[in-house]
C-alpha cells in the first residue's frame, strides 16, 4: 500500500487493542480471514459481493497496519 506503518511493538498496542479498533463487521471478516477463507468464500458465506469483501479486507489490513493478508493473519490471531 506504500504507507509505512509502525510495527505493533513500536505502536505500543496489543493485537487485542488493534482488533478493538475494527467495526463488528470488520472483526467478523478478520475472523474468517484468519480461518483461511478467501475473499470469494467470505462473500458467499456472508451473501455480499466480492468487491464488498475486498473493501472490508483492505480496511482491516489498513487498520492493523498489515502490508498484505499473510501479514494480517498473525496479527488477527494474536501472534504478532
Amino acid at each position: 500500500s506504500g504507507v509505512a506503518r509502525p510495527p505493533i511493538a513500536d505502536a505500543g498496542l496489543s493485537a487485542d487493542g488493534l482488533l478493538s479498533g475494527l467495526t463488528p463487521r470488520e472483526r467478523e471478516i478478520a475472523g474468517l480471514m484468519s480461518r483461511g477463507l478467501t475473499n470469494p468464500m467470505i462473500a458467499e458465506r456472508l451473501h455480499v459481493s466480492g468487491k464488498t469483501i475486498a473493501n472490508y479486507v483492505s480496511a482491516v489490513m489498513l487498520k492493523l497496519g498489515a502490508e498484505d493478508r499473510s501479514d494480517a493473519i498473525p496479527i488477527i490471531r494474536g501472534r504478532r
